[in-house]
């Protein structure tokens, strides 16, 4: 069942929240959560939960954030975010992945007159190399794409951001 402040709904596979008087779910974790007419019910898997070992990956991993959960444009710190790398880049629960954020590009007006060139008055545009924000931990591989929790970050993390190596 899914009960919250005063109301329970027994649990039917497929079901389907059509009229609700309570707005505010309360999850095992006591945290508060929305439910919506329109969300569906599923019942609860009971089953083995992983152990997460945090380790780095044995091979070279290079993706981005594909999406984002639960938020418009950008999330912090125990957000949930989709890395388009999975099981076939060798990705698996416990994987800890660093998140870079892409350099931006910036004009050179002094390279040529600090090693003594010229650009004949022109200045060169020149790519910032990526700036390391966070680290993610996979939670979730499937064959071509991952969930993954933000463990830290430094500021936030948005979509399309990288992700690699630790």
């Amino acid at each position: 069942t899914v009960a919250a402040k005063g109301i329970t709904r027994r649990e039917t596979e497929g079901a389907r929240v059509t009229w609700m008087s309570c707005r505010t779910y309360r999850g095992p974790r006591r945290k508060r959560r929305e439910v919506l007419a329109g969300d569906r019910l599923i019942p609860q898997v009971k089953g083995d939960y992983p152990e997460f070992v945090p380790h780095a990956p044995d091979g070279d991993v290079a993706g981005s954030i594909i999406s984002i959960m639960d938020a418009v444009s950008q999330v912090g710190p125990q957000q949930v975010v989709v890395i388009n790398q999975g099981a076939q880049a060798g990705l698996e629960p416990g994987h800890v992945l660093a998140i870079f954020r892409s350099g931006v590009i910036v004009r050179d007006d002094v390279a040529g007159r600090a090693s003594g060139g010229s650009y004949g008055g022109l200045s060169r545009e020149v790519e910032l190399p990526h700036e390391r924000i966070g680290e993610l931990m996979v939670f979730r591989a499937f064959t071509n794409v991952s969930y993954a929790l933000v463990m830290n970050a430094d500021r936030s993390v948005y979509r399309y951001d990288t992700v690699g190596n630790p």
